[in-house]
């Protein structure tokens, strides 16, 4: 079930960016995964976010906020390991491959 105040921000965020306000919703999604960063690890909120960073950033600050954001979800969770670094980082173009490597190492497996 997804926690009231994260589908309140998610729904929120859209009516910010149909009114005009990208910026707005996405300080909303942040601030609601910043509140409750496991309880964010749900699609909507996910998708929501990252398609807002690449509607208002340049391809490589996309990136690098998705990645942050993946560290900040990550780290949430009972079973994470508090050093998180990249070797080689994934490149801004944003590869499929580098996409699916992240998932694997960041999100937990789906049951």
């Amino acid at each position: 079930m997804i926690s009231l105040s994260i589908q309140a921000a998610t729904t929120l965020s859209v009516s910010q960016l149909y009114d005009s306000h990208p910026d707005v919703a996405i300080a909303t999604l942040e601030g609601a995964i910043t509140a409750s960063p496991s309880a964010a690890l749900i699609e909507p909120l996910i998708f929501n976010i990252t398609t807002l960073y690449e509607l208002r950033l340049s391809a490589a600050a996309a990136m690098e906020r998705k990645i942050e954001l993946l560290v900040k979800v990550r780290l949430s969770l009972p079973h994470a390991t508090p050093a998180v670094a990249f070797a080689d980082p994934p490149s801004a173009s944003g590869c499929a491959m580098g996409r699916r490597r992240l998932a694997s190492e960041f999100l937990p497996p789906r049951s």
